[in-house]
Formats: C-alpha cells, structure tokens, sequence
C-alpha cells in the first residue's frame, strides 16, 4: 500500500536491549517524519518532551539531537525518540515500550489532537524553556514545553502564538 512501509524495520528483542516487546526503527527520514506525526496523533497521552544535544565538535555551532516524547498508548508507556540533523530536521525515529502507563492525562495531550490531520513533522528545532519548536509539513509550527501552570484549555493556542515568537535558527 504506503511505499515507505517497505522501509519500516521493526526488531524483536535485539540482543541487550533491555525491553521484551517489539519495539520499532526507522531509518528513513521521509518515513520517520511521518511515522512520528502518526505515533504522537494516535496517543491517548502525551506526558512529556526532552531534548539530548550532541555535541557538535565545532565551537559555537550545535550539533544533531535526539528528542524524546513519553507517550502512553493503550495503556502502555512508550518512549518516542526521533533523531534530527543539526539544522532539527527529522532524520529517524525508534519507538520502545517503556512499561505499564501512569494513570494520569499527560501535560501535553492537547498536541496529539492537533497532529490528528498533520501528514509529516518535519522539524524538531531545539527551543528556549526546556521545549522544542515542532514543525509539520503543512507549515505549522508549536512550541512544545513542560506546561509551567495549571491547565487553561488553550494550550494549542499558546504553543502556536509562542512558535510565531520563537526563532527555530534555520
């Protein structure tokens, strides 16, 4: 059906790997940007974001990263790791079963009905407040962050206003 199934490695306990389950690769950055839109819109949560900078060996210049989402589907934690270029550009992405999922509604669940309709992201640009200015391939762009409140219903609204205000350095 999809081309870029063909290019979808899924791997069945890899020797050290310290999961049981299956869990899933993807090398190709077309089909990464893709799966990771499908992944974060099908999520009955998502929990939280982090960002791990490599060191780019070149002062003053930054280097690949790999961010990291924590969502829970079905009732099990997954870790949704998509590595980026230098320039946030999403390259590939693994997803691994992290265990049973916490009872709670994640902080940042708003994102996943706002990637319901979104065909790719295409960027994961490191971001100022702990966050990542999340780009789709329609052109939207969210700044993603730990909420820093209590919830207001209007978490979308505010992650859009703050990426208009946010330089993704391209």
């Amino acid at each position: 059906m999809m081309a870029w199934l063909s290019v979808l490695a899924v791997a069945v306990g890899a020797a050290g790997a310290p999961c049981e389950a299956p869990y899933e690769v993807v090398m190709s950055a077309r089909a990464a940007q893709v799966r990771l839109a499908e992944t974060l819109a099908g999520a009955d949560a998502i929990e939280s974001v982090s960002v791990l900078r490599e060191p780019s060996g070149r002062p003053g210049a930054v280097g690949p990263a790999t961010v990291t989402f924590s969502i829970v589907r079905g009732g099990e934690q997954l870790l949704v790791a998509a590595k980026t270029g230098r320039n946030g550009d999403v390259e590939s992405l693994v997803i691994e079963p992290a265990g049973p999922a916490s009872a709670e509604l994640g902080n940042l669940t708003w994102l996943a009905a706002e990637l319901a309709d979104a065909g790719a992201i295409v960027r994961l640009a490191d971001a100022d407040r702990d966050g990542v200015l999340l780009s789709t391939r329609d052109g939207r762009r969210y700044l993603v962050a730990q909420p820093r409140g209590p919830r207001t219903g209007n978490e979308a609204v505010e992650a859009r206003w703050g990426a208009a205000w946010t330089s993704d350095g391209a």
